[in-house]
C-alpha cells in the first residue's frame, strides 16, 4: 500500500551486532531540524510566557512547591504529586526571588523540552525507517508535533513536557543498544525508571523495561546473572523513588508535621474495595472504551494502522519463534511495539484507577491527557507505516460504537455535568460540537476517520492535512481560552500579595500562618491557600492555629474561620472576594497598614482598617475605574473613560462576584449616571440573588430620577436570613428589546452592613 508520506517500507534485515543503531543524518537534514527545533522552541517559549501563572492549584502548584522547598524555601504544604519535574524546575526557584520570574523559567524549561523531544523523534524516525526520505522523515515529524496537546500544555506547570523528553531518550538508548547488554541498555532502564519519578504513569514503562530485558536476556542467551542485574536497575530506580525521595521531600514539606491524605493511596484503597464487584468491572471497561475513542478520534485514527502495521509484520514472520524473535530484535518493530504498548499501558491503568468512584466528570469518560504524553513516537511512526482504507473505516465504526455505549450507559447518576476541558486538549469534536453528549462527539470523529479513508481509497489522504491543521489550531484556541478563564476568574492573586510583600520582610520572623482545619468541607478553600505557597515562597508558610501563629510569627494569618480568634490580640483588616479568605493582623502591627487606610477598593480584595464587622460579615465593592481587570464579575458592557457602560444584552451589564455573605441587614449603594433622554422612565433592574440565582433577595427597577439625585447614589437596603456563599448583584438594562431604551454608566457599587 502506497503512502502519501512515502511509499510503502521494504523489508529490511535485521539490525547488525555492533550497528550504530541511531543512524546518521545528513547535514542538510540536521541543519533543517535544528532550526525546526529552534522554531518550535520560540513558538512554545511565546505561548509559555503568554500565561501570568499556575492555573490548577492541586499538581500545578504541587510540583512548584515541590521545587521552592528543594531549593529551600520553607513551605507547609505536602501533596502526592511525584517530584522528578520538581527537581528540574527548582534552580529557577533559587536564581530568581520573584516568582512572576521563576514562572517564566517554567515556560522557558518546557519549551526546551518540547524542542528536545523533536530533535529526539527524528532521529527515532530516521533510525526506524531508513529507506525513507528526509523529506518524508520532515513530514512526519511536523505533522506529528501539530498534534494540539504539546504546544496547549507548554503553558502550564505539568511534567508533561520532561515525561515526554524523557521517553524520547528512552527510546534512543533503546535503538543504540541494539538491546544488547551494554551501557545503552542500562542508561534506557535508569530513565525507565525514572519515568516514575516524574509520574505514576512511569510505572508502566518500567514494566516494559522489564519485559524488554527479559526478552533480550532470554534472546541473546545472555547469563542469568547479569541478565538479573539488568532487570534490579529500572526496580531499583523506582524503589529510590519511593523509600527515600518521596518521604525526602514530603519531610521538607511538613515543618508543622501536618501531611496531607495521598490522593493515590485513596485510589489504591478505592481499587481494592472494590475488586470482588462486578460493576466495577463493567465501568473499567467503559471508561477503556471511551479513552480508546479518545486516542482514534484526537489521531484521525492513525493510531490504528500502527496496530494493523505491527500484526501484519509479525504474521510475516511466521509460526517459527524464532524468525518471530529475530524479527522483533528490529528496530523496526521494537520501538513501535515499546512505545504502542506504553500508550495502552497508560490507557489500561488510568481506567482502572478512574473507575469505582461515585460519579465521574465528563471528561473523565474520555480522559487524554496522561495518554498524550506518551504519545509522539506513537503518532510519529503511524504517520510512516502503510495506511489502509478498510483500516479507517473500521476504526471509524467502532468510533460510532463507542459513542452509542457511553450515551447508554452514562446518566445523571454517574456523570456529573463538568468538563474539565485540559484533559480533552486534542479532542476535536467538543471544538466542532460544543457542549453536546458523546454520541454527537463520537459521530463527528467517526465522520473524521471515515474521511481519511475516503481520501486513502482516492488516493487523496495529503487533503487531509488541511483539515487536520484547521482543527489543531481550533483546539489550540479553545484551550488557550479555557486556560486564560481558568487564571483570570480562579487562580488569579489578590490584594493580599502586595501586602504581605510590602510590608513584611521575607525573613524567619515573618512566617504566615494559615488555618488548613477547613479545606476538607470546601476543597477549594485549600487551593486558596496553596496558590500563595507559591506566590510567598521567599516567607516561611505554616500550617499552625492561631495561638501558634501569635506566639511563632509576626507575619499575618490567613483563614478562613474566625471561631478560634481572639480579638483582643488580632484584627481582621481583610477579605477576599469571593473565595472569603481572610487577612489577619496583629494589633500591634496595624501601624503598618495606614498607608493602606487609603487604599482604592478592588473588585477582589476588601480592606478596612477601621470596620472590622463589615469585613468579616461580607461586605464588598466594584469600581469601573479597574476595567476589565475586574475578578469575579463578569461584563456585558463597554469599559470607556472610566464607566460601565451599559449594552443591549440578555444578560446583566454587571454580575457578580458570588461571594460568601453572612446573615445580616445590609446596604448596597451604586453609583450611576443616567446617559439617555428617551421617553422611558424606568432605566436600570437592580437584582440581589444567591443560590446559583435560583433565590431573590430583593429586585428593584430604578428609574431615571433616582438617577439624578444631587449625591447621585442609589441606596437600596437588603437582608439575609440565613448566611450565603454565593451573594451576586445583577445590574442591567431594563429591557435589552426595547428601541429606546436607556442606557446608563456605572462607576462604582459597595455592599455594607446596614446603620
Amino acid at each position: 500500500m502506497k503512502n502519501d508520506i512515502g511509499p510503502e517500507l521494504t523489508k529490511s534485515e535485521s539490525v547488525k551486532k555492533n550497528r550504530l543503531a541511531v543512524g546518521p543524518l545528513g547535514t542538510k537534514l540536521l541543519l533543517v531540524i535544528l532550526a525546526i527545533s529552534f522554531l518550535i522552541f520560540v513558538i512554545f517559549l511565546w505561548v509559555g510566557l503568554g500565561f501570568g501563572g499556575p492555573a490548577y492549584l492541586t499538581d500545578e502548584i504541587g510540583y512548584l512547591v515541590k521545587a521552592a522547598a528543594l531549593a529551600g524555601s520553607k513551605i507547609d504544604s505536602t501533596s502526592a504529586w511525584h517530584s522528578g519535574y520538581s527537581f528540574f524546575i527548582a534552580p529557577f526557584f533559587v536564581i530568581f526571588d520573584n516568582p512572576l520570574r521563576v514562572w517564566k523559567g517554567v515556560a522557558l524549561i518546557n519549551a526546551m523540552f518540547w524542542a528536545a523531544s523533536y530533535l529526539l523523534n527524528v532521529f527515532v524516525l530516521r533510525s526506524i525507517f531508513p529507506s525513507k526520505s528526509d523529506k518524508q522523515i520532515i513530514l512526519a515529524s511536523l505533522v506529528a508535533f501539530l498534534y494540539p496537546s504539546w504546544l496547549s500544555i507548554t503553558g502550564y506547570a505539568f511534567p508533561s513536557s520532561l515525561f515526554t523528553f524523557i521517553l524520547m531518550l528512552t527510546l534512543i538508548l533503546y535503538l543504540k543498544s541494539n538491546l544488547e547488554f551494554n551501557r545503552y541498555l542500562a542508561l534506557a532502564l535508569v530513565l525507565s525508571g525514572f519515568l516514575y519519578w516524574v509520574h505514576p504513569i512511569g510505572i508502566i514503562f518500567v514494566f516494559l523495561s522489564l519485559i524488554v530485558v527479559s526478552f533480550a536476556g532470554f534472546t541473546r542467551k545472555e547469563k542469568l546473572f547479569r541478565w538479573l542485574l539488568y532487570l534490579l536497575v529500572p526496580i531499583a530506580v523506582t524503589l529510590v523513588y519511593m523509600l527515600v525521595i518521596r518521604p525526602f521531600i514530603t519531610d521538607l514539606l511538613s515543618p508543622s508535621g501536618i501531611i496531607e491524605i495521598d490522593h493515590y493511596t485513596r485510589d489504591k484503597d478505592r481499587i481494592l474495595q472494590n475488586l470482588l464487584t462486578l460493576e466495577f468491572y463493567q465501568e473499567i471497561l467503559i471508561v477503556l472504551a471511551g479513552h480508546l475513542g479518545y486516542l482514534l478520534v484526537s489521531s484521525f485514527g492513525v493510531v490504528s494502522f500502527l496496530l494493523v502495521y505491527l500484526v501484519s509484520r509479525l504474521k510475516a514472520a511466521g509460526r517459527s519463534q524464532k524468525r518471530i524473535f529475530s524479527s522483533l530484535l528490529n528496530p523496526e518493530l521494537y520501538i513501535p511495539i515499546i512505545s504502542l504498548m506504553g500508550v495502552i499501558g497508560v490507557i489500561i491503568l488510568v481506567s482502572i484507577t478512574s473507575s469505582g468512584t461515585s460519579i465521574l466528570r465528563i471528561d473523565q469518560w474520555i480522559y487524554g491527557r496522561y495518554l498524550e504524553m506518551t504519545l509522539l513516537p506513537v503518532i510519529g511512526i503511524s504517520l510512516l507505516v502503510p495506511w489502509q482504507k478498510n483500516t479507517a473505516f473500521m476504526s471509524a465504526t467502532i468510533l460510532l460504537l463507542i459513542g452509542i455505549i457511553l450515551n447508554l450507559f452514562t446518566n445523571s447518576h454517574n456523570t456529573t455535568p463538568v468538563i474539565n476541558e485540559v484533559n480533552i486538549q486534542s479532542f476535536w469534536p467538543f471544538v466542532i460540537a460544543g457542549d453536546g453528549n458523546y454520541l454527537d462527539w463520537f459521530i463527528f470523529g467517526a465522520v473524521g476517520v471515515a474521511l481519511l479513508g475516503l481520501l486513502i481509497w482516492v488516493n487523496k489522504r495529503i487533503l487531509i492535512l488541511p483539515i487536520f491543521i484547521l482543527l489543531a489550531i481550533a483546539s489550540f484556541n479553545v484551550q488557550k481560552d479555557w486556560h486564560q478563564s481558568i487564571i483570570s476568574n480562579y487562580s488569579y492573586t489578590t490584594e493580599l500579595y502586595p501586602m504581605v510583600t510590602n510590608h513584611f520582610a521575607p525573613d524567619t520572623t515573618s512566617c504566615i500562618g494559615f488555618d488548613d482545619s477547613d479545606h476538607s468541607i470546601d476543597p477549594e478553600r485549600g487551593e486558596r491557600l496553596r496558590l500563595y505557597s507559591f506566590y510567598l515562597k521567599n516567607y516561611s508558610l505554616l500550617k499552625i492555629d492561631f495561638q501558634e501563629w501569635l506566639d511563632q510569627c509576626n507575619g499575618p494569618y490567613l483563614t478562613y474561620s474566625l471561631d478560634d480568634l481572639d480579638f483582643e490580640q488580632a484584627q481582621v483588616v481583610g477579605r477576599e472576594v469571593p473565595s472569603g479568605l481572610y487577612f489577619v493582623v496583629k494589633k500591634s502591627s496595624l501601624d503598618q497598614f495606614v498607608d493602606y487606610q487609603e487604599l482604592v477598593p478592588t473588585s477582589n480584595f476588601y480592606f478596612n482598617l477601621s470596620d472590622q464587622d463589615c469585613v468579616i460579615q461580607g461586605c464588598f465593592d466594584w469600581y469601573a475605574r479597574e476595567g476589565g481587570q475586574a475578578v469575579g464579575f463578569p461584563v456585558t458592557g463597554e469599559y470607556y473613560a472610566g464607566l460601565l457602560i451599559s449594552k443591549p444584552s440578555m444578560l446583566p451589564t454587571l454580575y457578580g462576584p458570588y461571594t460568601r455573605v453572612k446573615q445580616g441587614e445590609y446596604l448596597l449603594s451604586i453609583s450611576a449616571r443616567y446617559l439617555d433622554f428617551s421617553s422611558q422612565q424606568e432605566v436600570m433592574q437592580v437584582s440581589i440573588v444567591y443560590d446559583k440565582g435560583r433565590k431573590v433577595s430583593k429586585s428593584v427597577e430604578i428609574s431615571k430620577q433616582e438617577m439624578l439625585t444631587e449625591s447621585g447614589e442609589i441606596k437600596i437596603p437588603f437582608s439575609l436570613d440565613s448566611d450565603v456563599e454565593d451573594l451576586e448583584v445583577q445590574i442591567g438594562v431594563i429591557d435589552p428589546r426595547l428601541i429606546d431604551r436607556s442606557i446608563f454608566a456605572l462607576d462604582s457599587y459597595k455592599v455594607e452592613i446596614r446603620p
